[in-house]
């Protein structure tokens, strides 16, 4: 019976983690497609779609940027990029993560402790909810990955490094402060601190996909974006190393796939110098870049939806493609003032683990 319940829960967890992959993306790939809207991308786009022959024989720029315009015009990216987005309710969705994550964790682990566990990852989670609320994120959605931990998600294309800086922060420092104040009440409230800081520490080092590691990256390296690769690698290779010592396999296969990922983000990186270089004034708004801006984005993301057969689902992927390179030229290091700041609130908060440690 036990095995039964623990293969259910599994099935939902898979199925979770699919939905919160898919909603976690959504603030660049629209994924509803209203029948007139489906009917103005097909109307918008070009009807043919070149051969691989004619693709490959595109010499000169002026031919790359027609072969691209024959999968997706600017218009048609346009009429794409306009599509209103399907979003979860974000109350069910925490619903339904929460009780995942509880399911697959009572296998292994007493209904207080995992009780205990789950508090700590959803105040964890909070302070990331609160700093985006704060900073005017959309559609901000707390949600358990059952089996890892939590996340939250939001949506706001302008956000400057120091802002994103301070949502990575904000959810390991109030942790280790409240941990550090359980810590010292003593009692029964001593386990929950040890974990709270445990587990706030942890997120706090400075290694990619950890909330440390984001901190970095967005306040030392946006300001030399080359030397974030190698930043990351080395903090994902130490994770890597960390994770077969831990045992936590989980963590170990997400910091591989990121390492796999790594080339193209390389790539990314450098189309979005390239095009800040080549037009100056790129818009917080995609929808209001000129048609030869988007036109050469385009041909710089193709890879990402040239093999889709439909135009209307073509045009949605260019849209997921092209946002996020275009979150990437707007990325913009902060001044030395601010972060110089924001490191000392990192200082301070390693110096607070280790107090409570």
């Amino acid at each position: 019976m036990m095995s039964l319940i623990m293969g259910g829960a599994f099935a939902v967890a898979i199925g979770v983690v699919l939905l919160v992959m898919k909603e976690k993306g959504k603030s660049v790939a629209p994924t509803l497609q209203p029948e007139q809207a489906t009917a103005d991308l097909l109307l918008a786009s070009a009807t043919r779609v070149p051969s691989p022959e004619q693709t490959e024989g595109a010499r000169t720029a002026e031919e790359r940027t027609s072969a691209t315009d024959d999968l997706v015009t600017p218009k048609a990216f346009r009429v794409a990029l306009e599509i209103p987005q399907k979003s979860v309710d974000s109350s069910a969705l925490l619903l339904l993560t929460a009780v995942a994550f509880m399911a697959l964790q009572l296998g292994s682990a007493k209904v207080t402790d995992v009780v205990v566990l789950m508090g700590v990852i959803f105040f964890h989670e909070l302070g990331h909810y609160a700093a985006m609320r704060i900073f005017g994120y959309r559609d901000v959605k707390i949600f358990f990955l059952p089996l890892f931990g939590g996340a939250t998600s939001g949506k706001r294309e302008e956000a400057p490094a120091w802002q994103r800086a301070l949502v990575s922060l904000m959810g390991p420092l109030p942790g280790l402060v409240l941990g550090v104040a359980l810590i010292l009440a003593g009692g029964q409230f001593e386990v929950a601190g040890q974990q709270m800081l445990l587990i706030n520490a942890f997120n706090l080092l400075p290694f990619e996909p950890l909330d440390g590691g984001h901190f970095m990256a967005e306040v030392v390296f946006s300001r030399w974006r080359r030397l974030e690769l190698v930043f990351a690698a080395v903090g994902l290779l130490a994770l890597v190393a960390l994770s077969i010592t831990g045992q936590m396999w989980l963590l170990m296969g997400l910091s591989m796939m990121r390492l796999v990922g790594l080339y193209a983000r390389g790539k990314l990186i450098q189309n979005a110098e390239e095009l800040r270089e080549r037009w100056s004034g790129w818009p917080a708004r995609l929808a209001d870049a000129s048609d030869e801006m988007l036109r050469d984005a385009l041909e710089r993301t193709r890879g990402a939806f040239e093999s889709e057969a439909d135009a209307g689902k073509r045009a949605l992927q260019a849209v997921s493609a092209v946002s996020a390179l275009h979150e990437r030229i707007l990325m913009k290091a902060p001044g030395v003032a601010i972060a110089l700041g924001l490191l000392f609130l990192y200082g301070a908060a390693w110096f607070i683990a280790l107090v409570g440690v």
